[in-house]
């Protein structure tokens, strides 16, 4: 059924206005980003940078503000989240998906369950717990916080992905003689790819933007970009560098737009698979 030209103009239009209110605050803060600090609030309202600077950006980079302590950070906190809980949550998700006991069922329903329980509603034990077993303001502890953050979605993801791979492939293989492992990491494992490569940028996302765990677990040793915003260095107590904070801004969207164009192929596989009934 075709549409008619006004079904079809309302259509762009919403489309449009949608992308509008996401793309203008990503715009702003580029803009800002580019923008001499007096200008920034200039009125009437310059919509485009009239004098280009980098001082926010310089002003960002300098070793005074230690960005490169936060991305460093950064970088080895997700690199060690998203590699553990791929692994862990690809045989978790695979033990779900094959085995059908009461026991696994009922874990697998408490898994479910705990992505509805908010992180804050257990932040005063973890901060003890934590402080007890000196995991606070540590790599260690923050992984494994992290960790618990994305693993249960990761977990019910994969295990959802492999329930639509036929069982018939495994017993093809334990007929070979491999066992168990042997068979899903080598015909299991590389059909895995697409889910593994959303589950990476959904993971990636969250964890660079996570902001609530690092401002409560972590004070001088571990830094992360989600509190190179709140830590850009101030002119004084009452003025605040929008320049700079909207320069820290672009720095934290800059490796999540990167990453989403590296996988996005990957990305629309990972999505589309199971929409076409085979």
């Amino acid at each position: 059924m075709k549409m008619n030209g006004f079904k079809r103009a309302l259509i762009w239009l919403i489309t449009l206005s949608v992308c509008f209110v996401i793309v203008w605050p990503v715009y702003w803060i580029v803009k800002s980003s580019f923008t001499e600090p007096e200008e920034i609030f200039a009125m009437p309202v310059q919509y485009l940078p009239i004098n280009w600077t980098l001082e926010s950006y310089q002003t960002l980079l300098s070793p005074k503000t230690n960005t490169w302590k936060y991305i460093g950070d950064t970088v080895i906190l997700t690199t060690v989240t998203i590699a553990v809980s791929t692994a862990l949550c690809a045989l978790a998700g695979y033990a779900f998906a094959r085995t059908k006991t009461k026991g696994i069922r009922r874990t697998f329903a408490f898994i479910l369950f705990s992505t509805m329980v908010p992180g804050t509603v257990a932040i005063i034990p973890l901060m003890v717990l934590w402080r007890s077993l000196r995991l606070t303001d540590t790599i260690q502890g923050l992984s494994i916080l992290y960790l618990s953050m994305i693993i249960p979605f990761s977990t019910i993801m994969f295990s959802t992905f492999i329930q639509q791979i036929p069982n018939t492939l495994e017993e093809a293989a334990w007929i070979d003689g491999s066992g168990v492992f042997s068979a899903f990491f080598r015909v299991i494992f590389p059909l895995l790819t697409p889910i593994m490569a959303t589950l990476c940028i959904i993971n990636f996302i969250t964890c660079v933007n996570e902001f609530f765990y690092p401002l409560v677990f972590t004070t001088k040793r571990v830094k992360v970009l989600s509190m190179l915003v709140y830590n850009v260095p101030r002119v004084n107590e009452w003025q605040d560098p929008w320049g700079t904070i909207a320069a820290s801004g672009c720095l934290m969207l800059l490796p999540t737009v990167l990453f989403i164009l590296f996988f996005e192929k990957r990305i629309m596989a990972g999505l589309m698979m199971g929409s076409i009934k085979q």
